[in-house]
């Protein structure tokens, strides 16, 4: 682990907050997008700065790029005093949880409308 690049990646508000979201739940790149409100170009950028650093890993399920939070050992108390410090600065904290407990609610309801649609055939 390189302890200057992961405390760099971490100086960005916006890579907190996907860091943040990931390590409370797998995302997919579209449902980061819609919690966070931000376009693809730089959601990909700051995934791509976060998996540089090993602090997410991505995985294919499909078309869909879905990433997960991945916290090195060495460095995971470090990553998570960091983060747990940037909540009260950061004021967009808030308003990702509850777009996250929306996008979460509506995957559910899709998973339970596609076994009702099974159960039904």
């Amino acid at each position: 682990m390189d302890l200057l690049r992961t405390i760099r990646v971490l100086t960005d508000p916006g890579r907190i907050r996907i860091l943040r979201l990931l390590l409370n739940e797998e995302l997919n790149v579209a449902e980061l997008q819609e919690i966070l409100g931000v376009g693809q170009s730089t959601l990909s950028m700051q995934l791509s700065q976060l998996k540089q650093a090993d602090l997410v890993e991505l995985r294919r399920q499909g078309t869909k790029s879905i990433y997960s939070a991945s916290l090195p050992p060495d460095a995971e108390s470090l990553v998570l005093q960091i983060i747990a410090s940037a909540e009260s600065e950061i004021p967009e904290i808030s308003a990702d949880d509850s777009a996250m407990a929306m996008v979460l609610s509506r995957r559910q309801d899709q998973l339970r409308s596609y076994f009702d649609e099974l159960a039904g055939k």
